[in-house]
């Protein structure tokens, strides 16, 4: 495996990736990590390679059950799409195989991982939620006491805990048992660069090649 298809497989591990973020001039700031360091023609190569080895599939977004094979003339197309995120345009996520295959070189430790999320909470209705989950009480325990949560201030004793059985880690992941905490923060409060590298810096290292 070379070092962009993996950066390309790593990357999509949590969520579904729009394709047209991958060849833009602010790619480590849109996706909080460095860049795959490929030229255009060969990231267009790379993302075909990995469609055609069953790695990765495609969608659009209006249409997410209809998964398919793009020529190299569509990811191209589809990298230079202006349409905004969430309204149309291609993303692509990891198959089963391909999870599989991540799996094998990234050697991940799921009591260590820890979903985080902020925003709309569909099952709350409700919208500046914020919500951890782990498969590790303790480990979640700690983490919320701690951390500065990208930078929100939190009053952590309104925060309601409740338990998932099974838990959708992520859309190709599901694991026996998770801890969810939600809490909520203010609408108006804007963390600033260093809160949120602080964030950063303090989340749990989960698995070996990132």
């Amino acid at each position: 495996m070379t070092r962009g298809e993996y950066w390309l497989l790593e990357t999509a591990i949590e969520s579904a990736i729009p394709v047209l973020c991958l060849d833009s001039g602010n790619i480590e700031l849109f996706l909080n990590k460095m860049g795959h360091g490929m030229d255009r023609h060969l990231l267009i190569r790379t993302l075909s390679d990995l469609l055609y080895d069953g790695l990765i599939q495609v969608y659009t977004f209006d249409h997410r059950d209809e998964v398919y094979i793009p020529s190299l003339e569509q990811i191209s197309a589809a990298l230079d799409e202006k349409s905004q995120l969430g309204v149309g345009g291609m993303y692509y996520q990891l198959t089963k195989k391909g999870a599989v295959m991540w799996e094998t070189f990234a050697a991940p430790e799921w009591n260590l991982f820890i979903d985080e999320s902020y925003g709309w909470d569909e099952e709350m209705q409700q919208d500046n939620i914020g919500c951890l989950i782990s498969t590790n009480q303790e480990l979640l325990a700690k983490y919320f006491k701690h951390s500065n949560l990208n930078g929100y201030p939190v009053k952590r004793e309104h925060s309601k805990w409740d338990i998932l059985r099974p838990w959708q880690a992520t859309y190709w992941k599901t694991l026996p048992i998770g801890y969810r905490v939600r809490f909520e923060y203010p609408p108006d409060h804007e963390p600033t660069i260093d809160e949120q590298e602080m964030f950063r810096m303090n989340r749990p290292t989960w698995y070996a090649w990132g």
